[in-house]
C-alpha cells in the first residue's frame, strides 16, 4: 500500500501549465469510492483531489479530468486500466510513501515513460533518467511539472525510456525470473560445493504433460496474476506467460496520474 498525493498531482500540474504542449490534459485515475471496502479514507482522498480541482484556474480545469473506475466488474475494470496506461503519453506516479509500486511496473512493461518519486521500492524499480524518471522531492511541484514537460516535449526521449523501461521489467520484475532465482538458491544449498547453478547448465527439456498426468492431471494452467485479480491482466510478451507482474492500478484506494 501507498500514499499518494494526487491532489498535488493536479496542484503541480495546473502550476506548470504553460510549459505543457496545448493538447496535453491530465487525467487522475482512481476507483470509485463505493466500491472501496478495505480503506475508509477513500472517499476523503477524492473530496481532497476534488476540492484542489475547483479552486484551480478555468484555464486547468478544462484540461484536467477525474477518471473513477468501477470496481463491481472486473473485466470492465481491467479494459479501462489497461487502455489509460496504454493511450497515456507520460504515466506520473507522485507517492509520498510507497513499497513495490505495482502502478509503476505496469505502464514500464506497456513502454510507457514513467515519472515517479524516489520513496520507497520505486527506487529499485526505476533507474532515474534510463528507465524512467525519478522525483526526488514529491513536494517538489515546479520540479514535478519541469520533469513531466520535459518527457512531453522530447519524443526521442520519451520513446527511449519507455523501451528501457519495458526492458527492465523483463530482465526484473516478471514472475519467472524470481523463479529462476529460487531454483539457483534451492541448488546452491543442496548441491556440492562448487557445482554452478541449476539455472546456468543445459538441461534436458520435459515432458509437462507426462509429469502432469503422474498427478492424475494431463494440463498445466498458467494464470495471469493480472486477469485473475481483474486489473488490468494485460502482460504477455512474446513467448513469455502471462504471470508475474500485476496489473492492479484501478484496485488501489488511491488515484495515480497519467498525462
Amino acid at each position: 500500500a501507498g500514499l499518494r498525493d494526487g491532489a498535488g498531482v493536479w496542484a503541480g500540474f495546473a502550476e506548470s501549465l504553460g510549459a505543457f504542449p496545448p493538447d496535453a490534459p491530465l487525467r487522475l485515475a482512481g476507483p470509485a469510492v463505493e466500491g472501496v471496502t478495505d480503506d475508509r479514507a477513500a472517499a476523503e482522498v477524492l473530496d481532497e483531489c476534488l476540492s484542489v480541482w475547483q479552486d484551480l484556474p478555468a484555464a486547468a480545469r478544462a484540461r484536467v479530468h477525474l477518471a473513477c473506475l468501477p470496481m463491481d466488474d472486473v473485466d470492465e475494470n481491467a479494459h479501462l486500466v489497461n487502455a489509460l496506461q496504454r493511450h497515456a503519453a507520460v504515466v506520473v506516479q507522485k507517492s509520498l510513501v510507497e513499497g513495490f509500486g505495482l502502478t509503476v511496473t505496469e505502464p514500464m512493461w506497456k513502454a510507457r515513460p514513467v515519472i515517479a518519486s524516489a520513496v520507497g521500492g520505486i527506487r529499485d524499480q526505476i533507474e532515474d533518467g534510463v528507465s524512467g524518471v525519478l522525483l526526488h522531492d514529491p513536494h517538489d511541484r515546479r520540479a514535478f511539472g519541469e520533469q513531466v514537460a520535459g518527457v512531453l516535449r522530447d519524443a526521442e526521449w520519451a520513446a527511449r525510456l519507455g523501451a528501457a523501461a519495458r526492458a527492465r521489467v523483463l530482465d526484473r520484475f516478471l514472475g519467472d525470473r524470481h523463479l529462476i532465482q529460487y531454483v539457483d538458491l534451492f541448488e546452491l544449498l543442496l548441491a556440492p560445493c562448487g557445482a554452478p547453478p541449476l539455472s546456468s547448465r543445459e538441461l534436458e527439456p520435459v515432458d509437462v504433460g507426462e509429469v502432469a498426468a503422474g498427478a492424475g492431471e494431463g494440463q498445466v494452467e498458467l494464470v495471469d496474476a493480472g486477469g485473475a485479480a481483474g486489473q488490468g491482466g494485460d502482460l504477455a510478451g512474446p513467448g513469455l506467460p502471462a504471470a508475474g507482474v500485476a496489473d492492479r492500478d484501478a484496485g488501489d484506494d488511491r488515484p495515480g496520474g497519467a498525462v
